[in-house]
């Protein structure tokens, strides 16, 4: 049988970085075929992804991916800790994921394998360490980061390294017989806003929303030819400020939720909401994420119940042609649902449901920013197929 290799991505856009890790990843790994968990619609940092997940989930295809999966939104849209647990989680239950491969800015796995362990279990002293940057105002992710730097172990605060340790966390906890592999992060680093043929997403996203055009030399060809217009989170300012004037957050630990709701009603744009909201206490990235889900209505009780019985299913956005044999052995070997019709998928549990929903959800309020209005209508996860890319 054909040995696969799994990636955990958003792809927001693919970019040349992208490509290199999955040529990298074969390599490595000597893997013939690769699935990738890849975000839905909105992405970990609570924004809208640059395309759809299908035209997403087509790049990814025609770049060498096998299968492209969607991490639902429950688990895209969250923490480091349950972004990893969402993909390590799907891949492992998939039944036929032999490596799991990706990037970190410190490739070393027994270091980042000392992260997760400490993460999971801390000692006296990285828990002395935590409760005195919380003290210095910290949000509590960085406060365990940079804990864990003091303890002696570099440069956990950096984004790659933070998921690579929560990747192992989960292939630890669930007792996975895959086998992980941490490639060096190539080209700029995660935020680096300088423009180049291995710059970063976020310098992508930037030039992008700029209207300029030097992204293009960033990305393949075929992305760069994309006909569909670009989403941001600017289309979705006007109706998130309205949401959250009006309705409660469900992350209201520490007063977040009212935090949110006086920056609402006091400022004039979303923009200024966040900027009026953070803290040091709170991440820009977690209020986003609380507005984004105050925008689907999720409630803390539901938050909880996703967090305690952690649901899964396996929805399939594409398949390459000649893949549809690793479809065929997905689909018998998987100890969790394999959906490759929504409209055909019904669970039988309210956690699974509460999940599917999101998704639906999370699909209808994106089509509301489309330019094409043949893309805006409601309940296209129920018309649009499975992509079968040649």
């Amino acid at each position: 049988m054909m040995e696969v290799c799994g990636i955990i991505a958003e792809y927001n856009p693919f970019h040349n970085g992208h490509a290199h890790h999955m040529r990298r990843a074969k390599e490595l790994t000597g893997a013939q075929r690769v699935i990738v968990v890849m975000s839905g619609h909105f992405v970990q940092r609570g924004e809208p992804a640059v395309w759809d997940k299908w035209v997403r989930a087509a790049h990814a295809l025609r770049m060498g991916a096998d299968m492209v999966i969607e991490l639902p939104w429950g688990y895209a849209v969250n923490n480091a800790e349950y972004f990893a647990c969402g993909g390590v989680g799907i891949l492992d239950a998939l039944g036929v994921v032999d490596y799991l491969c990706f990037g970190a800015e410190q490739a070393d796995l027994a270091a980042l394998a000392q992260g997760a362990r400490l993460w999971q279990h801390e000692t006296p002293q990285v828990a002395q360490l935590v409760r005195e940057n919380l003290r210095l105002g910290m949000s509590h992710p960085r406060a365990r980061a940079q804990a864990l730097v003091s303890a002696g172990l570099p440069a956990q605060q950096l984004p790659n390294n933070t998921l690579a340790a929560m990747y192992l966390l989960w292939l630890e906890r669930l007792h996975s017989a895959i086998k992980p592999v941490a490639l060096p992060r190539a080209g700029e680093g995660h935020h680096s806003a300088r423009m180049g043929y291995m710059a970063s997403a976020t310098a992508i996203r930037a030039d992008m929303l700029a209207g300029a055009d030097a992204w293009k030399s960033a990305v393949p060809d075929l992305v760069a030819a994309e006909a569909r217009a670009p989403v941001f989170q600017r289309d979705f300012d006007q109706l998130l400020l309205h949401t959250l004037r009006n309705v409660p957050v469900w992350d209201s630990a520490g007063g977040l939720d009212r935090r949110i709701r006086k920056a609402a009603r006091d400022s004039a744009d979303y923009e200024q909401c966040l900027r009026d909201a953070k803290s040091k206490a709170y991440t820009m990235a977690r209020i986003k994420r609380a507005a984004l889900g105050a925008l689907l209505g999720v409630t803390p009780a539901q938050q909880q119940l996703l967090t305690q019985q952690r649901p899964l299913y396996a929805r399939v956005l594409g398949v390459r042609r000649e893949s549809l044999g690793l479809l065929a052995d997905v689909t018998r070997r998987s100890r969790i649902p394999v959906v490759t019709r929504f409209a055909h998928f019904t669970p039988q549990d309210e956690a699974l449901g509460l999940l599917r929903g999101w998704d639906e959800q999370a699909g209808d309020l994106y089509a509301l920013a489309q330019k094409d209005p043949r893309h805006r209508v409601c309940a296209r996860e129920y018309t649009q197929p499975m992509l079968i890319v040649e």
